[in-house]
């Protein structure tokens, strides 16, 4: 019977566990009630035991690779019946292997990471399940602390390693030394964890840093930032294509699952340029139900992965728009002249993209009764426009932190120079940065040979010397080699003395610790004087230009050290983060997600700028970490650092010298706000005081220290309201707490407690402010007295002694 008169039977040809699953049969159920299709399952037992011969005879035929899928057996079956088969057979040999889908993508114009493979095994026909152990090692990869680099071309870290074997989970992200090291596991969800983060080596072991994997072929990318949001794409034929957000596990790895268990997704817009990126990745692999990873990073987009036959886990809607998408597209393949044909095509062209966020907004607002809308204005009168917030900008300084110090020292040592032009690329006239622990420790193995030195000449010139005599001991073991240009003799013990004394401390400085992090010492060497080379030494570089015309002679050598965030510093970041979340997207429930699933959907640009210092660095990760409710294990914030906060060198550099005057004045205003301050030893027990200087306006501006969460529902007081400087008593000032009534009060506190503090604070600050005032006022007055002074000296000319000293007298007792 022809088919425009019969049914279509459509066969499933999966294991029991993809064929079977919830998603799976949402999909085929709603296939099968459209009258024109007969769903035949084949099951594991006719997959794995029976011949292709005793298969269900269909004319479409699903089926798609899995665990224990034997693929060359299903094709054999379709070259056997020849149905229409949904998704290519054949093309699904080259998902297997990571390489050839990353040059297939490259084929087909679709944009992908930055990458090398590193092939370690031949490539297999299709039809050949490949076997993915080492053959060899190899040719031309090369490994170094911070990159990776094949036949001259360098992946840096932090870079993403990827196993060629497309069903081999088990990816690695390798960090810089400059965010700490270290690297990240991925790997198949286990609970609710799907990544763990590994620190990098001891100091003392045979590497300074975390090698990689060696074991199989691998692809190496670059890692991008993505926010810490992946997007999943789904595409049903080459016209359909529905997208949805989740947290990357790259970030700190825990899943965010609903209240049925499932990890948490949200649908997501794609742009123009990804709704043809969908339509090409669904050609190219000839997969009509097709999954594949998109990477979003500064304005463009990229496929890092593509996962063929995949469906959405929860969504009413893609269920139904893939049913009628599949019902047309096999209609118009199996039976082009059937009756429900151009019925199904027209269905499947009005299918949207994905779900419109707005429109699914509006669906769920109330109308408006007519009363409402009086209040809001007349009829044919258009509203005023509202205020709409267009975006939230926070400028953060970085928390707690040991004191920052700097050394300098006048150099003329060849190995220095050596390292100046080595590490500026032989530029007479550019300074060098030392920050990697390769060059940090190439400077503290010359610095050693210098100071052994040193002492050497020290007990050759000067015997009599405690330097000289304290460290022979020391050093008679094994001298250092002589320098490769010769020292000449101190004019004085003392100027020698002074030497050993700077490069004791420089090399302590350098050794501290006892290895290298590479985010918070770094060392400069700048030029001083040159001299020029003569023309008959003088070498052309490597590309055959003309070498340089001079040399350095002397350098400046600097080393910046301390200045590292406390732990106080990074819990004062993260408490900020969590405060930040909950003041600008409030809601009743103080673990509210608002800005979690907005900042996941996209619909909340979020974007971290950091300078290159350390511990700013480390204050925006711990700010992030709190912003987002991100965990880490151990405190670690490296992965945080790498994948969302945004590292700019020249952050601060719009800052022009007429405004550093108001930076100084903020930055000591604000540091006596926050520490202690204490005025003349008094108060010594005080939690919180303030500047000797700050005046009302100052303390409404920098706002409470500890302060009362409010919210819509309950009006609550402010536990600490400031004395009105125009009049009334403090007594009569304070507010009262009414902590039963918070809804945030402090968990496991009793409300009589929460009341005390509150009221012991709020009395503090009344007894601070009148501190405050009582030293602005004498301060003034010491001013006038100094005027006034000034202005007798000026005219002492004109008066007598005895009238002079009689002023002067009066303005002391009035000072006192």
């Amino acid at each position: 019977m022809p088919l425009r008169y019969r049914k279509v039977t459509v066969g499933v040809c999966a294991m029991d566990k993809k064929a079977k699953s919830k998603a799976m049969l949402e999909i085929l159920n709603r296939l099968e009630d459209f009258p024109e299709f007969e769903i035949i399952t084949f099951g594991d037992d006719c997959i794995l035991n029976q011949p292709i011969e005793q298969w269900p005879k269909v004319d479409a035929l699903i089926s798609f690779f899995s665990d224990r899928f034997p693929l060359a057996k299903v094709q054999a079956y379709a070259q056997l019946r020849k149905p229409f088969v949904v998704n290519d057979l054949d093309k699904q040999w080259d998902l297997l292997d990571r390489r050839k889908v990353y040059r297939t993508l490259a084929e087909n114009d679709i944009p992908v990471p930055n990458h090398i493979v590193i092939n370690r095994n031949v490539e297999v026909k299709p039809g050949v399940m490949p076997d993915w152990s080492r053959d060899f090692e190899a040719p031309g990869f090369e490994e170094h602390e911070d990159y990776v680099e094949l036949d001259g071309k360098r992946i840096d870290k932090p870079f993403v390693e990827k196993p060629a074997d497309a069903e081999n989970h088990n990816i690695c992200i390798y960090y810089p030394h400059t965010v700490g090291g270290g690297y990240k596991a991925l790997f198949r969800k286990v609970g609710n964890q799907a990544s763990r983060y590994y620190p990098p080596p001891a100091p003392d072991s045979s590497k300074p840093y975390t090698p990689v994997r060696r074991d199989t072929s691998f692809i190496y990318e670059d890692f991008m930032s993505t926010g810490g949001t992946d997007v999943k794409v789904y595409t049903v034929g080459p016209n359909y294509a529905h997208a949805e957000a989740r947290k990357s596990p790259v970030v700190d790895g825990r899943v965010q699952r609903d209240e049925n268990g499932k990890e948490e997704r949200f649908p997501v817009l794609l742009t123009p340029d990804e709704k043809e990126i969908a339509r090409r990745v669904c050609l190219a692999f000839g997969q009509t139900v097709c999954g594949f990873d998109l990477l979003r990073t500064k304005g463009r987009s990229y496929v890092c992965d593509v996962n063929g036959w995949s469906f959405v886990k929860n969504s009413t809607k893609y269920f139904d728009d893939a049913s009628v998408c599949l019902r047309a597209i096999i209609l118009q393949a199996v039976a082009p002249e059937h009756k429900a044909t151009m019925e199904a095509t027209e269905a499947a062209d009005q299918t949207t993209t994905e779900d419109d966020p707005n429109a699914e907004a509006m669906q769920q607002q109330p109308d408006e009764s007519p009363a409402e809308q009086k209040k809001k204005g007349k009829k044919g009168q258009p509203e005023p426009p509202k205020e709409e917030l267009r975006a939230v900008l926070a400028v953060i300084r970085h928390g707690d932190r040991t004191p920052k110090q700097k050394m300098k020292m006048r150099v003329k040592h060849e190995p220095l120079l050596q390292l100046l032009n080595k590490c500026t690329g032989d530029r007479p006239r550019k300074q060098a940065k030392l920050k990697t622990p390769a060059r940090l420790q190439e400077l503290l193995n010359i610095s050693r040979v210098l100071y052994s030195a040193c002492l050497k000449e020290g007990r050759t010139f000067f015997p009599d010397s405690i330097h000289a005599q304290g460290s022979e001991n020391a050093q008679s073991e094994g001298d250092s080699p002589p320098l490769a240009q010769p020292r000449s003799s101190f004019g004085s013990k003392e100027e020698w003395e002074e030497e050993v004394e700077q490069w004791k401390q420089v090399v302590s400085i350098l050794q501290e610790g006892g290895h290298f992090s590479g985010i918070n010492r770094k060392a400069q060497l700048k030029p001083l004087a040159w001299e020029e080379i003569p023309e008959d030494q003088r070498k052309p570089t490597k590309d055959g230009k003309e070498g340089p015309t001079e040399r350095v002679t002397q350098a400046l050598l600097i080393l910046k050290f301390g200045g590292v965030l406390t732990h106080l510093g990074k819990n004062q970041a993260e408490f900020l983060g969590r405060d930040f979340r909950m003041r600008m997207y409030p809601g009743g429930d103080p673990n509210s997600d608002g800005l979690l699933r907005l900042h996941s959907t996209y619909r909340h640009d979020l974007k971290i700028y950091s300078s290159d210092e350390g511990r700013v660095q480390i204050t925006a990760a711990a700010f992030i970490k709190g912003l987002l409710d991100l965990e880490t294990e151990n405190n670690q914030l490296t992965p945080i650092l790498a994948s969302l906060v945004n590292k700019d060198a020249k952050l601060l550099d719009f800052v022009t010298h007429e405004v550093e005057e108001d930076i100084l004045h903020a930055k000591q205003k604000l540091y006596n706000i926050m520490t202690d301050g204490h005025v003349k030893g008094k108060n010594k027990n005080k939690e919180y005081s303030t500047s000797d200087t700050a005046t009302y306006d100052d303390f409404e501006r920098a706002g409470p220290i500890g302060y009362l969460r409010r919210n819509s529902a309950t009006r609550v007081a402010s536990p600490i309201r400031m004395p009105d400087p125009r009049g009334g008593s403090n007594e009569s000032k304070r507010s009262s707490i009414d902590a039963p009534t918070s809804p945030r009060s402090p968990r496991g506190s009793s409300p009589e407690k929460t009341t005390n503090s509150y009221a012991l604070m709020a009395a503090d600050r009344a007894r601070s402010l009148k501190a405050a005032r009582r030293s602005i006022a004498s301060s003034a007055m010491s001013a006038m007295s100094s005027f006034r002074n000034a202005m007798l000296n000026t005219l002492g000319k004109c008066g007598s002694d005895d009238e002079k000293v009689k002023a002067k007298s009066s303005d002391d007792e009035k000072v006192k």
